[in-house]
């Protein structure tokens, strides 16, 4: 007895080449790149010791409110890899965005609420400006 014709053919393997599964790949890329970014600016600025200055001038524990300002015209963007920059150096900074990627700001337009320890925020902060200038 044969088998029933479409009980064959569904064996046969398809790629799946939808646009939904493009995006979670292009995704994927996309974020090892952003991880390798924020890994290699993270070893060019702090080398193996840390940020040395701020590790022997302010107390480890010291808890610190910055904010991110515009100083030009321009376009929001980058606030995704700014987010995972400080989940690298401290998860318990938090971030409260007030303006969007893609968001126009002029020069003393709040971006960014930032809190957390003080250390985390200070070696964080000059990565995460390059990046939003860039």
């Amino acid at each position: 007895m044969s088998k029933p014709q479409e009980l064959v053919t569904e064996n046969k393997k398809e790629e799946d080449t939808s646009p939904t599964k493009r995006l979670k790949l292009q995704h994927v890329v996309e974020e090892a790149e952003i991880i390798r970014v924020i890994e290699t600016a993270l070893k060019e600025d702090l080398s193996d010791r840390g940020d040395i200055t701020t590790l022997s001038t302010v107390p480890k524990e010291q808890i610190s409110h910055a904010y991110l300002l515009a100083k030009a015209n321009g376009v929001v963007s980058g606030t995704n890899v700014v987010n995972k920059v400080f989940e690298f150096i401290d998860e318990k900074v938090t971030l409260n965005w007030h303006k969007k990627n893609g968001d126009i700001v002029q020069p003393g337009d709040k971006i960014c609420d930032i809190k957390g320890r003080s250390q985390s925020i200070l070696t964080g902060e000059r990565i995460a400006l390059n990046i939003m200038q860039r």
